[in-house]
């Protein structure tokens, strides 16, 4: 009986997965996938891109980005409108990866570690379930509004802090992957 070799056209299985989600967003996603693309990891990554029927050149551009990286590139274009949750959830079904980082496309990361700083946090830990870090808040034309958010300081947090002060910016978020599917189901009419 032969060996089976592993076929060199699939990519390999992502041990994390970076679900970024765009709707409108030709002027940010550029910086945002080479914020991802600019990413120093030792370990296989995906990137899943789900437009939400954007009205300009979102889903062009995302598609070029994928023909320069095939195989790590997946581009999901929705030809109607389900709605931010929706679109979200959707995307995380879709990651293969053992955890799942969330990027929205007008968010950027300027840290090349990310990745590994929370895969690192999360191997290390398996009671880790989210993981995220502080954020800076930019404006369009670069003024620093926030320089450092949360003001919480570095730690463990639980369910009903998160709750009660809502701190982890889409951004910086990192999650094991399948715990988006005990989401309550107002969770997807929240306007």
């Amino acid at each position: 009986m032969a060996s089976r070799q592993p076929n060199p056209e699939l990519p390999p299985t992502p041990i994390v997965s970076v679900a970024v989600t765009t709707f409108n967003s030709e002027k940010w996603l550029p910086r945002a996938l080479d914020g991802v693309l600019e990413q120093q990891t030792s370990f296989p990554i995906e990137v899943i891109i789900a437009d939400d029927c954007s009205q300009d050149e979102t889903v062009c551009i995302a598609r070029s980005y994928q023909e320069k990286h095939p195989g790590l590139i997946t581009v999901v274009a929705r030809p109607v409108n389900i709605g931010i949750q929706r679109n979200y959830f959707d995307t995380f079904e879709r990651c293969r990866g053992k955890y799942i980082a969330w990027l929205d496309a007008d968010d950027c990361w300027t840290d090349p570690r990310k990745l590994a700083i929370q895969l690192n946090a999360f191997e290390s830990d398996p009671s880790i379930n989210v993981c995220c870090h502080y954020v800076r808040w930019v404006t369009k034309d670069g003024q620093v509004n926030r320089n450092r958010a949360p003001s919480l300081p570095p730690g463990r947090y639980g369910l009903d802090e998160i709750l009660r002060q809502n701190f982890i910016s889409t951004p910086t978020a990192m999650f094991r992957a399948g715990i988006h599917r005990s989401l309550p189901d107002w969770y997807f009419d929240l306007a």
